[in-house]
């Protein structure tokens, strides 16, 4: 661990026993945070002040860090108002530092693939001494510029003019090369460091295996039926890039197809917080077919999944408890009657872009206008096409 996080400093359970909020006012902080889609809260103790918040609820794409803006304010405040520490702290306001001309090969030397463990990225060198950075699109199919015209600063970070507070660096450990991000944090009164991304290359050309397998399409079997994430794809696709080999599902993953011609390993270490999550992809045969498995989740080809007919279909969930999909194609409108058996059972209906348009348990009547559906069935079912 080359760079040191107060952000990330675990102990007995805690994200943090140096909550980096109190800790630059001296006091000593522990903090949990945690996150569901669109909800997040936070837990932050000061036990020799005998002071606590617990903020829950807060929304947004990072809903505990939300949380934890509230959290710190509040505490700090009431650490004012008590006199144990002396004010307020105010919120940053940084400029630019001064450029610094690269030495030697430096800008070429950092430029390449970096990866964490849901994102892509690639750093190449730009005019003037300047470094971008770019994110990988599945939906583009591309790359999606993210940080551009940074500059070496005189503190050896690469920062640009219009953000002085986040800055970016490269640090060495063992044979490792991470990014490190230093950005502002919880309501802006101090900054911390992130290991952010590792540095990755190809072995060797793409295996012709798993070069077969781009461009397919699988669909997640083992999700809870309570899972309640309606934005969330149960889509699962593989893409390449500079035979690197990346999974597409709820995030990019990079993986090694050199391991083995059925697992794709993981192959990042990296320490806090942005080397969690990260799972094999192994393929199995079931029934003649070629499944994905990534970590505990299971997927099944799409080009494999039953066409519902005219009149009544029964969806049977054989031993293995996993869930059944069935393709229905509207010509000129469908009215879709669903009969879950006993256990009302929980069953999702996606359209063509896997976009979730209805869910629900026990029976009932939907209209479908002309296209494509998706349709997901947890427990046995009656589905009566109309």
């Amino acid at each position: 661990n080359p760079v040191k996080s107060e952000g990330s400093s675990y102990g007995l359970g805690w994200d943090t026993v140096h909550q980096p909020g109190l800790g630059v006012v001296g006091v000593t902080g522990w903090q949990k945070g945690g996150d569901v889609p669109l909800y997040g809260s936070v837990l932050i103790i000061a036990p020799a002040e005998k002071l606590a918040v617990f903020v829950i609820g807060a929304s947004g794409s990072m809903s505990s860090s939300s949380a934890t803006v509230i959290a710190e304010r509040i505490l700090l405040r009431a650490l004012a108002e008590k006199g144990q520490i002396t004010a307020m702290p105010d919120p940053l306001k940084l400029s630019p530092r001064a450029e610094k001309t690269p030495k030697g090969e430096l800008l070429d030397f950092v430029s390449g693939y970096y990866a964490n463990y849901n994102t892509f990225m690639r750093i190449r060198r730009g005019p003037d001494n300047s470094l971008n950075i770019a994110r990988y699109d599945a939906g583009m199919k591309g790359w999606k510029d993210w940080m551009t015209g940074l500059k070496l600063r005189d503190d050896g970070w690469f920062t640009g003019n219009a953000n002085p507070a986040g800055s970016f660096s490269f640090k060495e450990a063992g044979d490792r090369q991470y990014l490190v991000v230093r950005s502002a944090k919880g309501y802006g009164h101090y900054q911390e460091n992130l290991i952010y991304g590792q540095r990755v290359a190809a072995a060797g050309v793409l295996p012709v295996v798993w070069r077969n397998r781009l461009g397919k399409k699988w669909l997640l079997t083992n999700e809870h039926p309570d899972f309640s994430d309606k934005w969330a794809s149960p889509l699962m696709q593989l893409h390449a890039v500079d035979n690197l080999l990346i999974t597409d599902w709820g995030g990019f993953q990079i993986v090694n197809p050199f391991f083995s011609d059925s697992r794709a390993a993981m192959m990042l270490l990296i320490p806090q917080l942005s080397g969690r999550d990260i799972n094999d992809v192994v393929t199995e045969i079931r029934a003649g077919e070629e499944w994905l498995r990534l970590g505990s989740y299971t997927f099944c080809p799409l080009e494999t999944i039953q066409m519902l007919h005219a009149g009544n279909n029964k969806i049977v969930i054989n031993a293995t408890g996993h869930s059944e999909w069935r393709l229905l194609e509207a010509v000129s409108g469908k009215a879709v009657f669903i009969t879950p058996g006993a256990t009302r059972g929980c069953w999702r209906i996606y359209d063509s872009n896997f976009k979730q348009i209805e869910t629900g348990r026990g029976e009932k009547r939907i209209m479908l206008s002309v296209g494509k559906y998706y349709l997901l069935f947890h427990n046995t079912a009656n589905v009566n096409v109309l």
